[in-house]
């Protein structure tokens, strides 16, 4: 599965959301720009019940208080940094270090970073991007005209730096509600994707459903008499002990079939005794005399032959 989202600032205002999944939106620029239309979208994806974040367009230089301004802005949502050049800014690897480290102090949730190739590679001089994945920073990658593949080899998913991007903006002209509007895809679940943005982690898988309990063991009581019953059953199969008043002792056997049985008996108030039992070598075990019931367990499954007297 594929989600594709908008990213969005204020030539959007507007903008109907309906049939977003996610929507990521410009909140804060340098130390001073605030998106007028944040809160607005913010609270219209809430009401459509859209997972919003917003992103900061990283300024060169003064990196730890643009952090704090826009932590001031956006608080506990999650952000994304915008790291690319503008008139008259061109920031280094070291200002979006500085601001993830600075942001994560004050206590905001940032992991994501839009770092295109094409500034990567020129501006920057391709430098390695080890300091961002070593503070768990995940990639938006940035390449248009190229038509739009969930395969490796599509060029949005190409790695640069050490790091595969997580996230491919395709194109910055997708019409949408009609706007035309940057357009991002994430290979993977909506409930993925939320969790990478707020965590930098996939979420955790479900646990695994509880164990079946076993079948209950088949007793058949077509035998020689009434006092005695054969019982089929897989392995932990509990079945109790037919025990009446002058019952003394209990026989138990393989049937001539089977191998020998592994089994554990217990008497009420009693501990459990452990046995292996055969059909040429039976096991006769006396009822305690304060014994109300009795139990026998079937370590392994198997057949065998119970019989009271």
């Amino acid at each position: 599965m594929t989600i594709f989202y908008p990213d969005i600032s204020s030539y959007q205002a507007g903008l109907s959301l309906n049939g977003a999944l996610a929507v990521s939106c410009k909140a804060t620029e340098g130390t001073s720009y605030f998106n007028s239309t944040y809160g607005l979208f913010k609270a219209a994806a809430t009401a459509l019940g859209i997972f919003f974040f917003g992103y900061h367009f990283l300024r060169a230089g003064n990196a730890a208080a643009q952090a704090n301004y826009c932590f001031s802005k956006v608080d506990s949502t999650p952000v994304m940094l915008d790291f690319e050049p503008a008139t008259g800014s061109s920031p280094s690897l070291a200002d979006a270090c500085a601001f993830i480290d600075q942001y994560r102090k004050l206590g905001g949730n940032i992991w994501l970073a839009y770092l295109p190739r094409w500034y990567w590679s020129g501006t920057l001089g391709a430098p390695s991007l080890k300091p961002l994945s070593d503070r768990g920073m995940l990639i938006v990658s940035s390449s248009y005209g190229h038509p739009y593949s969930d395969s490796d080899t599509a060029a949005g998913w190409q790695p640069y730096g050490g790091i595969a991007p997580t996230v491919w903006q395709y194109t910055d002209a997708l019409k949408f509600n009609g706007y035309s509007i940057d357009f991002n895809a994430y290979r993977g679940t909506l409930e993925e994707f939320r969790a990478l943005v707020t965590t930098g982690k996939l979420p955790a898988p479900p646990p695994p459903p509880p164990p079946l309990p076993p079948p209950p063991p088949v007793i058949s009581t077509a035998a020689k008499d009434n006092n005695q019953m054969i019982v089929s059953g897989p392995a932990a199969s509990i079945f109790p002990i037919p025990l009446f008043v002058g019952v003394k002792y209990v026989t138990v056997a393989a049937t001539e079939a089977t191998p020998p049985v592994a089994i554990h008996i217990k008497f009420s108030g009693h501990d459990a005794v452990a046995y292996d039992v055969d059909f040429d070598h039976p096991v006769t075990v006396t009822v305690p005399a304060d014994c109300l019931s009795g139990r026998i367990f079937l370590v392994d499954g198997g057949t065998i032959s119970v019989a009271v007297a």
